[in-house]
């Protein structure tokens, strides 16, 4: 099989524990590119971040942002799924009454009500990644953002690292039946459109890009990656996978993430 499209998820995946890229990966796409494979990054992050990304690798942008909610091709847009007012009225509701810590983003950029964490901090400091969130400085400038930006909201992102309170803030929005709902790093439940994963995503970019999903080569380590997975041609997993993504993959790569894994499955698969 010829493939013409390889999706990677960004933390846990291409990118080592502290957020940075090897030189291994990025050479490796950039061979990737020549070869004629198109590369796509599928993060729940925005374009911002994966734009960065795609500077440090110098080949043209293909971005499945936002755990599939937004796709962008070299600077244009895609696809849009936003989240609508009810789902977000509810959610809020519940992340206000469980006194959470929560991310509504946009594609441009993400409305918080905490900082970032100190890894994110220094790739900032070292202008590897751009800011692209505000602060809200109190709960009614958190409300207030929110809302006013709703017609653009496309994903809520959840950090709680109280494991029970962790499980009991999924089972709600879960029990609420209006989303598509996981885990896309540790502490962090990801919110979306009922009808919108990084699996869909995969399908619609493939479409747009007159590309077969036999065609296709998706490579993920969390939770969130599990529908893209089931929609590739051949699914990878990271060495340093979930239980869930390894028994899904094809194929489980032998170097995790903190080991060029991604630039080793380029390798053998692609090269």
């Amino acid at each position: 099989m010829k493939y013409k499209l390889l999706c990677i998820d960004v933390d846990g995946t291409l990118a080592s524990d502290d957020k940075s890229i090897s030189r291994q990966n990025i050479e490796a796409l950039k061979k990737a590119d020549k070869a004629g494979i198109r590369i796509a990054i599928a993060s729940g992050r925005t374009p911002n971040s994966l734009n960065e990304i795609f500077k440090q690798i110098g080949v043209s942008p293909l971005l499945i942002c936002l755990n599939g909610a937004y796709l962008e091709d070299d600077g244009k847009a895609v696809l849009k799924h936003t989240l609508t007012k009810e789902q977000l009225e509810k959610a809020y509701q519940v992340i206000v009454e469980n006194k959470t810590y929560a991310a509504f983003s946009t594609p441009q950029f993400s409305i918080r009500n905490n900082d970032v964490s100190n890894s994110w901090k220094k790739q900032l400091e070292k202008g590897s990644l751009k800011a692209d969130f505000i602060i809200a400085k109190d709960p009614e400038d958190y409300q207030n953002l929110i809302f006013e930006h709703a017609q653009d909201i496309v994903k809520i992102s959840i950090l709680e690292r109280d494991k029970n309170k962790y499980q009991k803030i999924r089972n709600e929005f879960e029990e609420l039946n209006l989303y598509a709902v996981a885990m896309s790093d540790i502490d962090y439940v990801d919110i979306t459109d009922k009808q919108v994963t990084k699996g869909s995503a995969v399908k619609e970019l493939a479409k747009y890009l007159s590309i077969d999903v036999n065609e296709v080569i998706c490579i993920g380590d969390n939770e969130n990656d599990l529908e893209m997975l089931e929609a590739a041609g051949l699914a990878v997993a990271m060495k340093n996978a979930t239980k869930a993504i390894r028994e899904k993959a094809d194929v489980i790569s032998d170097f995790d993430n903190n080991h060029h894994g991604v630039a080793d499955v380029i390798e053998k698969y692609i090269l």
